[in-house]
């Protein structure tokens, strides 16, 4: 019977290629996953979405979801009024 205890690991080049690999994909993932929530934090400017400050066909910034009162939006840089209204309105 052999005694298997004392055996040394042995790793190959390609497995240690494998796994620097894998380390430097998830320090890639990490770098993305950073840049996604400071580009989320960045608003559109107001000319960009067409904002204006009255309402359209019913449509006003008090009744779309990004508004946040008293007088800003999620989404829109800059101080907007609850009757306003740009392109990218959506009902709450």
């Amino acid at each position: 019977m052999e005694d298997n205890t004392k055996k040394p690991i042995e790793t190959s080049r390609r497995q240690l290629l494998k796994i620097g690999a894998y380390g430097l994909g998830a320090i890639g993932a990490i770098g993305l996953v950073s840049r996604g929530a400071e580009a989320q934090v960045k608003k559109a400017t107001q000319a960009t979405v067409k904002y204006q400050a009255t309402a359209k066909d019913g449509k006003s910034c008090a009744t779309c979801r990004h508004f946040e009162a008293p007088a800003a939006c999620k989404v829109v840089d800059g101080t907007v009024a609850a009757g306003g209204y740009c392109i990218i309105w959506a009902k709450k």
